[in-house]
């Protein structure tokens, strides 16, 4: 009985050892037993899902705008700025030789300048954007894409919620809040629908 116990063994160990080294000779083998191992791991051991997996949401980066009083300088040709403050004497600015002032406009920082471009265009640009009084300013037309031909005929600088008058050359107007004017693209907005010859007065 002893001997047989012992050939019982030995079988076993040697039928073993030729699945070992079946392991160590064959990659596929090796592969199969480590998915089989893996899978019995997952049903033993494994529970549902935690975490939830959804798609991310586009990340949209802000800069905020301090709010502060600032005026708003703007020359006959076109050339912005901005100082920061309220109630300074115009005659203060200088500008270009042989240029002069268009008009001082008192807002604030969170505030969009309106440029009315002879096209029926309106062009916005952040009041934040504009650069420092201490110099000249730098031209309009650097600030927004203005197309061949188009003049920028007046302008604006003021509270989203102030209601402006646009009249055409042929007779037609309408009022309108200067919020609805602003344009996120440098191209502008069209807003005025001029026949030929007419333009925004």
């Amino acid at each position: 009985l002893e001997t047989i116990k012992i050939q019982q063994e030995l079988a076993e160990l040697r039928k073993e050892k030729s699945a070992l080294q079946d392991l160590l000779d064959n990659p596929a083998s090796m592969k199969r037993l480590v998915i089989k191992e893996i899978e019995a791991d997952e049903k033993q051991f494994g529970d549902a899902r935690r975490t939830l997996i959804e798609a991310a949401e586009k990340a949209v980066v802000e800069q905020k705008v301090i709010d502060e009083a600032v005026t708003v300088v703007i020359s006959q040709k076109g050339w912005v700025r901005a100082r920061t403050g309220h109630g300074h004497d115009a005659g203060q600015f200088t500008f270009k030789a042989g240029d002069g002032l268009y008009g001082t406009f008192e807002c604030r920082t969170t505030d969009n300048l309106l440029a009315f471009g002879s096209n029926g265009r309106i062009y916005s640009v952040g009041v934040a954007l504009l650069p420092g009084a201490r110099g000249d300013g730098v031209p309009i037309t650097t600030l927004v894409d203005l197309s061949s031909g188009t003049r920028i005929l007046h302008y604006f600088v003021g509270a989203a919620d102030t209601t402006l008058l646009l009249a055409s050359s042929a007779g037609y107007g309408f009022t309108a809040k200067a919020g609805d004017m602003v344009s996120r693209v440098k191209g502008g907005k069209a807003f005025i629908t001029l026949d030929e010859g007419d333009e925004p007065l």
